[in-house]
């Protein structure tokens, strides 16, 4: 058992590393719509390691301020890149904003975070693509981040990221 003042310290730092993914989320809008993928992948790659940081320190403490909006930063993240995808005329922006929003705003309104993580797919998917054909190092940062963070934290995304999102996923018959 960790000591409250090491507990309230690393909530501290659970928070800030929270935090400073709503920062990522908007700095990574203009690297993206540039096209400058290296410089993109190093900031999505930061915020992946914060977000696995934070989850960690957060499940070590008795609570957080901002666990509540880890997955509104993770969301904000993926919203970023889906921005500077259609900005940067990577993708087609009315589909992909359209998208964006539809999904964000179910997620925002209803808190199933299942329409979080389809924005972040959204973003995910075109930049591990634009990576892949333009840049050998970019792709480098962003597949050894998921490899390491996947192997670290395969058993939570088994037992908890992946049941949360079908459950998020799956339609339900109204009571008649």
């Amino acid at each position: 058992m960790i000591s409250r003042a090491a507990s309230l310290s690393a909530a501290t730092i659970a928070d800030g590393l929270t935090a400073s993914r709503f920062v990522l989320a908007v700095a990574v809008v203009p690297l993206v719509a540039s096209g400058a993928w290296r410089a993109a992948a190093i900031v999505v790659a930061v915020a992946w390691w914060t977000d696995f940081f934070d989850g960690r320190l957060a499940r070590r403490t008795t609570g957080t301020r901002l666990g509540d909006w880890d997955p509104r930063a993770d969301t904000a993240v993926g919203a970023g890149i889906v921005i500077g995808l259609a900005a940067g005329g990577h993708v087609p922006a009315l589909p992909w904003l359209l998208a964006g929003g539809l999904f964000a705003a179910i997620y925002l309104f209803t808190g199933n975070f299942a329409f979080g993580q389809l924005v972040q797919a959204l973003g995910y998917g075109p930049l591990l693509w634009f990576a892949a054909g333009s840049d050998a190092i970019a792709l480098g940062v962003l597949a050894g981040t998921i490899a390491a963070v996947g192997v670290m934290d395969a058993p939570r995304f088994v037992s908890h990221t992946l049941p949360a999102f079908f459950e998020g996923m799956r339609l339900r018959r109204r009571s008649p």
